[in-house]
């Protein structure tokens, strides 16, 4: 992953690109931001895209979250995974 946290509270990723070669790819890329048990995220005008099937947002146990004016340039843009007991707002992708 090119961002990866965990246990984190109140996390804010903003105007962010993460462009990774599309000529020389490396099999051990995978999602651009893999987030685990993050509470309070804020997504803000990320643009992305992740290695081989992995998607470009993997969130797992992540609660309250807004993914907002977001791009995947390739593959999925969000995974959710794990206890998800409040929702993932997703505006403007």
């Amino acid at each position: 992953h090119a961002i990866h946290a965990e246990h984190v509270k109140g996390l804010k990723i903003e105007d962010v690109s993460i462009d990774w070669s599309t000529e020389a790819t490396e099999p051990k890329w995978q999602s651009a931001i893999s987030l685990s048990s993050v509470q309070e995220l804020e997504l803000d005008d990320v643009t992305a895209r992740a290695g081989g099937n992995a998607p470009v947002f993997r969130l797992e146990s992540v609660q309250q979250a807004v993914i907002r004016r977001c791009r995947a340039t390739a593959g999925t843009l969000v995974e959710l995974a794990g206890k998800l007991p409040t929702p993932v707002l997703l505006e403007g992708n």
